[in-house]
């Protein structure tokens, strides 16, 4: 999960998931949380739960 301020671009956004898709590599998107630099710690509060296997 990103979250940065980056993401905020719909054409670069786009163009990563068709990229991740082609290599069958899973990705999420935050849609309950803003998109931008603000949201860094949830997605990395979120991939510590997943690697731990908590979430």
């Amino acid at each position: 999960m990103r979250a940065g301020g980056v993401f905020q671009n719909k054409a670069l956004l786009e163009n990563v998931i068709l990229i991740l898709k082609q290599k069958s590599k899973k990705y999420y998107i935050n849609k309950y949380f803003s998109a931008n630099d603000s949201s860094i710690a949830i997605g990395q509060i979120v991939f510590a739960l997943i690697y731990i296997k908590v979430f």
